[in-house]
């Protein structure tokens, strides 16, 4: 356990290893019964002190007792831990009220806690290792006590981040967190990803080359709490720019095919349709003759062409004695330059 009690105030073992002279007065208060389970509800609050070069230093219960710290604190890896600390000194130096490893709801621990105005804020910071089914728990238990919880993840920066391509723990926030959002930190570097998901129902006909997550990249020093939230400064107003952009896209392009949905039915509906298609197709006469057949006077000019092949006057001659010839005259004026008679 990384916490303990002494002499009615909290330590922590990596600050006491800090300080010979303040290791010696622990290991003494240790032997002489002096340190308590930071949990308040402990069965058994007596704890010791341990230091050894195989394993660093912590606290331990002296009677093994099982309380609800200890499960947490168990949980805890020195990422965690880390992350914990960095953004505790981060927060106080902007002057927050925030504590670190408040009991706020029944039976758990949080790692980091911020109220301000009756808005309380729980920081819940988590690695793969986390399960699913206690991070949805755990949601469940924060909105039911109405506390706004923010998930940060330890773990990898990805470049080419995709909602479905997500780990539960990064993808569950975007999902179902109360803003949408997501932040991700590396361990080793302390850069910062934003993930927020765009909830809109969009019709997937017009949605070529979008993306459903808006992520910016950022440092520490970066992280603030606004709106009853944890956030990169000036991601939200980013993120409504881009959200507006995007569906200014949509509605430009939706608007565009019903424009020419539109004109496609007004031509449908214009008898002079099929003289503008052919004229603007730039046909030969024979094919512009071709086009005027029924589909019977087709398949029937299609078994002459068998024998006559090598004949395109009468070719031509069978086309034209299937067309009238006013119709014909007009065929032939816009028709594309060429050989009187070419093959279709």
């Amino acid at each position: 356990m990384e916490k303990a009690i002494y002499q009615g105030k909290i330590i922590t073992a990596s600050e006491v290893i800090e300080d010979i002279n303040l290791e010696l007065e622990i290991k003494t208060a240790s032997k002489n019964k002096r340190l308590y389970c930071p949990d308040e509800n402990c069965p058994d609050p007596q704890l010791k002190f341990c230091h050894g070069e195989i394993r660093s230093e912590y606290f331990a219960h002296v009677n093994n007792c099982e309380c609800d710290y200890a499960k947490y604190d168990r949980g805890n890896t020195e990422q965690i831990r880390r992350i914990q600390r960095n953004l505790y000194s981060h927060f106080k130096k902007m002057g927050l009220n925030i504590q670190t490893d408040k009991k706020i709801i029944s039976n758990h621990y949080t790692h980091l806690y911020y109220n301000k105005n009756e808005n309380q804020i729980a920081i819940e910071i988590i690695t793969q290792q986390k399960s699913a089914s206690e991070i949805d728990r755990l949601q469940t238990i924060y909105d039911a006590n109405n506390i706004i919880v923010c998930w940060i993840f330890i773990g990898q920066l990805n470049n080419n981040q995709t909602e479905n391509s997500m780990m539960f723990g990064k993808r569950y926030p975007v999902n179902f967190a109360k803003n949408n959002s997501c932040i991700v930190i590396d361990s080793e570097t302390n850069k910062i990803e934003q993930y927020r998901l765009d909830t809109y129902q969009y019709d997937e006909t017009y949605t070529h080359g979008f993306t459903e997550l808006y992520k910016e990249e950022a440092s520490l020093d970066d992280l603030i709490i606004d709106n009853n939230s944890i956030t990169l400064k000036d991601f939200d107003a980013h993120y409504h720019n881009w959200l507006e952009k995007k569906q200014s896209t949509y509605n430009k392009r939706i608007t565009q095919s019903n424009q020419k949905n539109q004109t496609s039915h007004l031509q449908q509906n214009n008898p002079n349709t099929t003289q503008q298609k052919k004229s603007n197709s730039k046909l030969s006469y024979m094919q512009l003759l071709f086009e005027e057949l029924t589909d019977e006077q087709k398949r029937e000019y299609t078994i002459y062409t068998t024998t006559h092949y090598n004949y395109p006057a009468l070719l031509l001659l069978y086309l034209e004695g299937c067309v009238p010839r006013e119709r014909r005259e007009y065929l032939e004026a816009i028709a594309k330059p060429s050989k009187r008679f070419t093959d279709l």
